[in-house]
């Protein structure tokens, strides 16, 4: 845990890890989760993939998944 309060500390210079502290768990995890998504997003430019905001990309070993809505379940 200590880790990802440094890493936060680091992006975020406004952000101490006394700060951190005293936020709730969910606001933590809700700016780590918005941190992870930018760093794919900015990860995905860099490659070339475009996939809008409804589109996930995973990665599992070396195979690349893309989850997209289903359009019509009948």
């Amino acid at each position: 845990m200590f880790e990802i309060i440094v890493m936060l500390c680091e992006k975020f210079p406004g952000v101490t890890p006394i700060s951190i502290r005293q936020e709730k768990a969910g606001e933590v995890f809700l700016m780590l989760e918005r941190y992870v998504e930018y760093l794919l997003h900015k990860e995905n430019e860099e490659n070339g993939v475009n996939l809008s905001k409804s589109e996930k990309m995973y990665k599992r070993g070396d195979r690349i998944i893309v989850e997209r809505p289903a359009k019509n379940w009948y």
